[in-house]
């Protein structure tokens, strides 16, 4: 149950990131991709995805950077 609402948060937060990049509204574009990340990156973890957790973990240290800059 826990992996599956997981998921879902992060698909919720990473579509509405994607969304607000678009519409150019900072730095919650940046915040909500972070949090979308997160969440997959704890399913990933949760669930021994290795490829998952690669990809989130490199995609979370970009947005990092991306907020790291805009401080």
């Amino acid at each position: 149950m826990i992996n599956n609402t997981l998921k879902w948060v992060g698909v919720f937060f990473i579509c509405a990131g994607a969304t607000l990049v678009t519409l150019d509204i900072q730095p919650y574009n940046v915040i909500c991709l972070n949090l979308g990340t997160l969440s997959y990156t704890i399913f990933a973890i949760r669930t021994k995805e290795t490829a998952l957790l690669v990809l989130n973990l490199f995609l979370f240290s970009i947005y990092g950077t991306g907020v790291l800059m805009r401080i």
